[in-house]
């Protein structure tokens, strides 16, 4: 199942849409879906810095890392541990407010306003001290590899 078979079916189903429907132009470029595929892959990514974001904020604030990924606010200690989650993967991770929003399920603004909250209370001394820590503790994290090609070469 080739490119061009893919096109001639993408084809036949333009032939059986309504007029107004109007498609990019870019819609069947080869680059796109390797663009996508990408994405794909980043969006992986962000979802792991995510949960382990939430494991460190949890960890610290004193609340289940499952109940900062629930959905809804939740009580204070979990809406809080969220925030700190979210501006650790804004800043840590270096990602973009859309993308933080996206591996948290949340609307970009509420990232941003989680960002924001965080910002805010680093004016205190003791506060800043503590989110520094969580900072440095996620910055050490070893990036992720793949172990297990290494353990097929020694078992061929």
């Amino acid at each position: 199942m080739g490119a061009p078979y893919v096109k001639c079916i993408i084809r036949k189903v333009i032939l059986h849409l309504p007029v107004s429907v109007s498609l990019p132009p870019d819609s069947l470029r080869e680059d796109q879906v390797k663009r996508d595929v990408v994405d794909e892959e980043g969006d992986r990514m962000d979802r792991a810095h995510a949960r382990l974001a939430m494991a460190v904020a949890g960890f610290a604030v004193g609340v289940a890392p499952r109940a900062l990924a629930e959905e809804g606010r939740g009580a204070t200690a979990v809406t809080f541990g969220r925030q700190v989650a979210m501006y650790l993967c804004h800043v840590v991770f270096e990602m973009s407010l859309a993308r933080v929003a996206a591996a948290f399920a949340r609307d970009r603004s509420t990232a941003g306003h989680a960002c924001h909250v965080i910002e805010e209370r680093r004016d205190d001394p003791a506060f800043d001290g503590w989110i520094g820590a969580l900072e440095c503790a996620l910055q050490e994290t070893p990036q992720p590899r793949d172990w297990t090609a290494s353990m097929r070469r020694r078992s061929a």
